[in-house]
This record gives C-alpha cells, structure tokens and sequence, in this order.
C-alpha cells in the first residue's frame, strides 16, 4: 500500500521552509537598507563645527588616554548613539590638535576642560604635557573643572590658570599598587600548582605560591612609585611656581587642611597654591567670555575632533607624500595570527611591516 499522508506532510514542510527563507531574505535586505540609511545620515553628518576665525580650542579628553583605540565591531559602531562610545582618547590626536593650534592664527587660548578624563599613563600624561608646554611659550591656556583627579590634575597645571568649581577638591593622595592572592583559594579547591622560576625578582607567578607580597615585590613596587610619585611631584610644583615638597606636603596633611578649613576643598586647594580662581560654572562662562573672542556675548570656540577634521583636510591639500615616517602602534597582549586593535597579531604585524617596505613613500 502507498502512504498517501506523505505527500501533504512533504508539500506543508516545503512551504513551511519556503515562508521562513523569504522572511529571512526579506529580513536581510531590511536590516541592509537600515545599516545604508544610517550609514548615509552619518557620512553626511553637518556636526563638525568651522574653525572660527578667533577662538579657543576646547580640549575636553574623553575616557582613557590610549595609544591605540580597542576593537569595536563595526555594526556596533553604527549603531551606538553619539558620545556613548567615546570611552578612548587617542595621545597622537590629542598632541596633533594642541600643536597645531599653537601656529593657527585664529587660534587664541586652548580652554582644558578634565572632567571626562578617566585617566592615562604617566608617559602619556607626560607626552601631552610637552605639547601643552609648547603651546604656552605662544599663547595662553585657561584649565577648568568640577574636579581635578591626579591625571586630571597633571593636564591642568600646565595652564595658566586653573579655575575649579565651589563644590570640587583636587585629589592627590600619591601612588599604590594592590594585587590579588590566590594560595589559599587554591588550598581549599586542593589545586597544586607546578611553578618553575629562576632568580628572585619574578613576581608574575606569585599571586599562585603565597597570600602576600614578597619583600622583593614590595622593594621594585616602591622603587617604580617612589620614582614615578617624584616625577609627578617635581613636574607640577615646577609648573605651579610652588617650593619644593609642596605637594607632599598637601598629600600627607590633605585631612589636617581639611579640617582647618571647615571642609572647604576647593578653599585648601587654594590655600595650597594649585588653583587660581574658585568660581561656579555661570562664572567661569562669564570670566571666559571676557577672556576669550567671541560675538553676541559669548566666546567662540571648536571641539578637538571638528578641529582635526578641518585641519586635516588643509594639510592634504598642500602635503608632500614623499619622506614619512611611519608610526606603528603595538598595543596589547601579543597574540598568533591576525588580531584586531588592542591586541599584537603576529601575522597582522608582520603585514604591516611588509605593506610599509614596499611603500616607497616611507623612508
């Protein structure tokens, strides 16, 4: 005999598959033609601001200061609203925007503004400095904040004022390192750890063996604070015209300060010679405006980001292909094969290095 329910059972099962390969089609071209609409409204985006024809250029650091930015995946990026990914300010744009404001003649003061700055390394905070240090032999730089972090702190002392708000301190407190033990954890789970080591000063296998520093972790800890914390120390009373010791002065008696004062942490930072002017936000825009160029009462000024836009695009017009230097940024873990941004790629390097070789336009 012939089943004849599977010739309906095959027919129903055909279209079943027939409607959900055209929804996907159908999906497809809509999620297509949404990721080209959005991608037209962005490469026309009218947001970048002109360069006006006096001004200051507002500096205003965003998240951490990197290197090299972190992956994000491209459709991701699309379709992130506006300023909620700026979590990554990159040190080479920051120092292009400052050094070339510096010779810009409708550039009149940089205005620093640190409260989205998260934080950086000291060789960044330094590299930057140097530009801002530049940029002052020429022209006036005015910094501003609710509060000053010590990274944010280390930015605006190259100014030449620093305004803080009523309600803000400037917190330096000196340098530490904490670190995270894992013997006894491993105990009580009755993991034994085989460890190989040579020699005394190899730390990065002890958070497995003990519960605490070693006395040679603690000696090349404090001997990188001590020299980092003197650097930090010495570049910024040398920057505020303060005594030498000042600022260990203010870290070790902050609470003391405090106390005299009433709590007042804007007045001890005063008190202490590291800001200039303490002022709310409406007057720090009103001292602005007398300060800087501007019309119908207020003071112009351009984004870091609207600046190297319109800057840059100068630059191609009169730029000479030939001679560069090329920089290659090796940021991250280094890892096999091709990796993105953030991390070292052996292969994704070595092309690199192997497309720079046969351009003949890097010497």
């Amino acid at each position: 005999m012939t089943d004849t329910s599977a010739g309906p059972i095959r027919r129903l099962t055909k279209g079943i598959i027939k409607v959900l390969t055209g929804l996907r089609n159908i999906l497809g071209v809509m999620l297509m033609s949404v990721i080209f609409i959005v991608a037209i409204f962005t490469l026309n985006d009218n947001s970048v601001q002109p360069v006006p024809a006096e001004g200051a250029l507002y500096l205003a650091p965003q998240g951490y200061l990197v290197d090299q930015r972190t992956y994000i995946d491209p459709l991701n990026q699309i379709f992130t609203p506006p300023g909620q990914g700026d979590s990554e300010t990159l040190v080479r744009d920051v120092i292009e925007a400052i050094d070339t404001a510096a010779d810009d003649n409708r550039i009149t003061h940089l205005l620093i503004d640190t409260d989205y700055l998260l934080g950086g390394g000291m060789s960044k905070l330094e590299e930057i400095g140097l530009a801002l240090k530049r940029f002052k032999d020429q022209k006036p730089i005015i910094a501003v904040g609710d509060s000053f972090s010590a990274s944010q702190y280390y930015l605006a002392a190259h100014a030449n004022e620093i305004m803080l708000n009523p309600m803000g301190e400037v917190m330096i407190n000196g340098l530490s390192s904490y670190r995270s033990y894992f013997k006894e954890g491993l105990d009580k789970l009755e993991i034994t750890m085989n460890i190989f080591r040579a020699g005394q000063y190899k730390s990065a296998v002890e958070p497995l063996m003990g519960s605490n520093m070693s006395q040679e972790v603690k000696e090349e800890t404090q001997l990188l604070l001590g020299d980092l914390w003197r650097f930090y120390t010495s570049e910024i009373e040398l920057l505020r015209s303060l005594d030498q010791g000042r600022i260990d002065d203010y870290a070790n008696t902050l609470h003391l300060a405090m106390k005299e004062h009433n709590g007042d942490a804007a007045r001890v930072a005063k008190v202490f010679g590291l800001i200039d002017v303490i002022a709310s936000r409406t007057e720090i825009y009103d001292h602005l405006n007398d300060l800087i160029p501007g019309s119908d009462g207020e003071f112009n000024s351009i984004d870091m980001d609207s600046y190297l836009t319109n800057t840059r695009i100068s630059k191609e017009k009169i730029s000479d292909n030939n001679n560069q230097i090329a920089v290659v940024v090796a940021s991250g873990t280094i890892m096999d094969g091709q990796q993105p941004e953030g991390t070292i790629g052996g292969d994704t390097l070595a092309g690199i290095f192997g497309n720079l070789e046969d351009n003949k336009n890097i010497k």
